[in-house]
Formats: C-alpha cells, structure tokens, sequence
C-alpha cells in the first residue's frame, strides 16, 4: 500500500466534502473524465473512466465513516485488477486538516507488480496537490480558509 500524509489549510468537513463528491472529480483532477455515483448514504458505488497513457473505466465500491473516513475498494473494471484504499481526516484546528491517504493498485496479468507501482507512485503527487488545491478553494468560498 502507498500512503501519505499531508496537511490541508481548510476545515476538516470541507476536505470530507471534497472526497465525498465523487462526481466533482473531473473538475480537478485531469486524469479523470467521468465519474457517476450508484446510490445514496454511506454505502455506494461509482464508475469512473480515467485517462493514463489509455483510457480506463472501473467501478469502485465506497464506505462513508462522516467525517473521520471513506474507504474503497475494487468491484470491475478493464485491465486493473484491485484498487483499494482509504481518507482519514484529523482535525489539527478550526480550519486545518491532517490527512492521511493509502492507495493500492494492481493492473492486469500484461502489466509486471513493479510497473503497476511505479505508476501508481508516480502519480500521487498530482493526485495529492490536485486535493489539496480544491480543498483550499472551496474553504475560501466559504469564506473558512485561513489568511
């Protein structure tokens, strides 16, 4: 499992928000051009379509723990075999944030454990700014963000 942590300038229920809003996802993160939430409440599921060196579509299965946790992991998808994973949110003070993130993915049978990692490493960074950012964002329109 890959995991990080990091800090957010924003309270701990917009960066909840931010995870939470599955469907928002195309609009900030680039690698992501569809996503479309199955159900309501703690418990659904969500297909997305992404764009890494070749479009892909899987659907993952999402547990909600407000405002401490969401979970995922893996239900179909077309050449990745597993993506599982979790959000942990610590609230350090009215409008900071610690998160804690962890990813897991394994491609198809064509595609070695070692490429499979390097890739998935390679992209949590984008995938952590690009958070981080909109999380930001959405504590200034709020009108919560520090500074």
């Amino acid at each position: 499992m890959h995991e990080r942590v990091f800090e957010v300038e924003a309270p701990r229920s917009v960066c909840f928000g931010v995870v939470a809003d599955v469907e928002a996802y195309p609009e900030f993160l680039g690698a992501t051009k569809y996503a479309k939430r199955h159900g309501s409440g703690n418990d659904f599921e969500a297909d997305f379509q992404i764009e890494v060196m070749k479009s892909l579509s899987y659907r993952l299965r999402f547990s909600v723990n407000e405002p401490e946790e969401i979970r995922w992991s893996f239900v179909s998808g077309e050449i990745i075999k597993d993506n599982r994973g979790y959000w942990r949110f610590h609230e350090i003070s009215e409008n900071k944030t610690r998160i804690e993130y962890g990813v897991e993915v394994k491609l198809g049978a064509f595609v070695p454990s070692a490429i499979s990692k390097k890739l998935t490493e390679s992209q949590l960074p984008a995938l952590i700014r690009s958070f981080t950012k909109r999380m930001e964002e959405m504590a200034k329109k709020r009108g919560v963000a520090n500074g």
